[in-house]
């Protein structure tokens, strides 16, 4: 009787661990539908009234900002990876604060010596663009720092407004400017920079308790800052060779082609971006609540969202078609992106599983060092295919086709890896539906015919749902 009641209660605690982790994913994914909708700004109306050369400098800006936490060493990660699960009240607060203030004296070198170094860029406005994201490095590190620390608790809330209130203020300020005809990428790259140092003052607001106040001693705070960094590090440079891996054709495309002709691939990535948004935040989520779970339980919720991510990318890709009809007819100087935009887009559902799956449960398994290499592997391929396919055709659309192949197998190869190493039954048939879904994708949208898009690809996603419609069935009923 005593082992069955303490089955029953520790079945409890899951399940409740579980209602919680799924009521925050749902919470997280609503606060990145309103994202999304003010994302229309910013992925359409910006490059439109900029043209694609003033969006071209302005994507440089945006493309290099997403790298800079790589100067926080990995104290983020570190901190998340140690404290995910815990408690607010149980953190070591005067432990944490000991290595913050080491964390904020190297910030301070750092961004001298950066702001220093690309001072000397000949390029006018290149040099600009780099001395702001120089003096972008504190802000930066320090919001990772904060909203880790907040996601660590289990306290999404938090992360989900400091996000939705970054994107509000950055949409309202492009709209001011456009309004005064201000649209260089300048004008647009210092409005960005302000609203972030805005939200950079709120996070150090939110999380002054364990920002500042009585710390340990210096030398502990040093030894903190090391223990995590140490173990951070690994999870920080896998996770943006992650985010870089499907975006290095943009590297190729920005030293081999005018700011015009880049212009026009970020607008493609950008569109990219926003598609899988929701697989890339519901990620950062999912973390804590797998921490909360036994070893024996990760495989099979595994399955449970790998099927979600899978379904949910499915439905995005019909955002091709709104997509196509406002290039078309809005963005005329866009157009030769359509060349290529379907085969970029093809690429959601790997970049998908790759934020949503992989790197949450390369973190859960603790086989960060594993997926280091795993990713780093991933980028030297993809710079050295796409590179490669460029110098040999000296195309664009060589770029979109290579980057979308070489990620594909990627994936393939870092999810049997961890089937390999954890357990579990590889289902090669759910595989080969995501490859059968992907090729209609690309075949469908080819033509450059809407009708025949929703013709075809709308026939096979039905198709889908009709053979499939069990499991959708028995996951509506378990809610997860």
């Amino acid at each position: 009787l005593l082992h069955i009641r303490e089955v029953s209660v520790n079945d409890i605690i899951v399940l409740a661990a579980i209602r919680t982790g799924t009521k925050k994913v749902v919470i997280t994914v609503f606060t990145q539908a309103v994202i999304l909708a003010l994302s229309f700004i910013t992925g359409f109306i910006l490059p439109k009234i900029m043209g694609p050369e003033e969006f071209g400098y302005w994507q440089i800006y945006l493309f290099y900002l997403g790298y800079l936490n790589l100067f926080g060493l990995g104290l983020n990660d570190g901190i998340g990876l140690f404290y995910g699960g815990y408690e607010y009240e149980r953190l070591p607060f005067q432990r944490i604060r000991a290595s913050m203030r080491v964390f904020f004296i190297y910030l301070i070198i750092v961004t001298v010596a950066l702001f220093a170094a690309v001072s000397f860029a000949r390029d006018p406005t290149r040099q600009e663009i780099y001395q702001v994201l120089a003096l972008s490095v504190p802000s930066i590190c320090l919001q990772c720092i904060v909203l880790t620390v907040f996601l660590s608790v289990g306290k999404t809330g938090v992360y989900n407004v400091v996000n939705l209130l970054l994107k509000v203020l950055a949409t309202v300020a492009y709209v001011l400017l456009l309004s005064f005809h201000l649209s260089r990428s300048e004008d647009v790259m210092l409005a960005d920079f302000g609203v972030r140092i805005f939200v950079t003052v709120i996070c150090l607001v939110l999380g002054r308790r364990f920002l500042f106040g009585k710390s340990e001693p210096i030398r502990i705070g040093l030894r903190e800052f090391w223990e995590k960094c140490r173990y951070g590090l690994n999870i920080t440079f896998a996770l943006i060779a992650a985010s870089f891996m499907p975006v290095a054709g943009r590297t190729i495309v920005e030293w081999n082609e005018s700011a015009y002709v880049y212009g026009q691939y970020a607008f493609a990535m950008s569109i990219l971006h926003i598609i899988v948004t929701f697989t890339s935040t519901a990620g950062t989520v999912i973390f804590p609540f797998l921490k909360r779970l036994s070893e024996e339980k990760l495989p099979e919720y595994y399955k449970k969202f790998s099927f979600i991510c899978s379904f949910l990318i499915y439905i995005a890709w019909f955002a091709y078609i709104p997509v196509v009809w406002i290039v078309r007819y809005f963005m005329k100087e866009y157009i030769p992106v359509l060349s290529y935009l379907y085969i970029l887009l093809a690429m959601c559902l790997p970049l998908g599983r790759s934020q949503l799956l992989l790197t949450s449960y390369f973190k859960a398994y603790r086989m960060e060092k594993a997926y280091l290499i795993l990713n780093i592997v991933g980028v030297l391929a993809m710079m050295g295919i796409t590179a490669g396919s460029y110098f040999i055709f000296h195309s664009i659309i060589s770029v979109a086709i290579s980057t979308t192949v070489t990620m594909t197998i990627w994936c393939l190869c870092a999810e049997l890896y961890l089937y390999h190493n954890v357990g579990g039954n590889f289902s090669w048939k759910d595989k080969l539906i995501e490859f059968i879904m992907m090729l209609m994708f690309v075949v469908s949208s080819s033509f450059g015919s809407l009708v025949l898009f929703i013709l075809i690809y709308g026939l096979s996603f039905g198709c889908l749902l009709l053979l499939d419609r069990k499991r959708y069935l028995q996951l509506l009923k378990e809610k997860i």
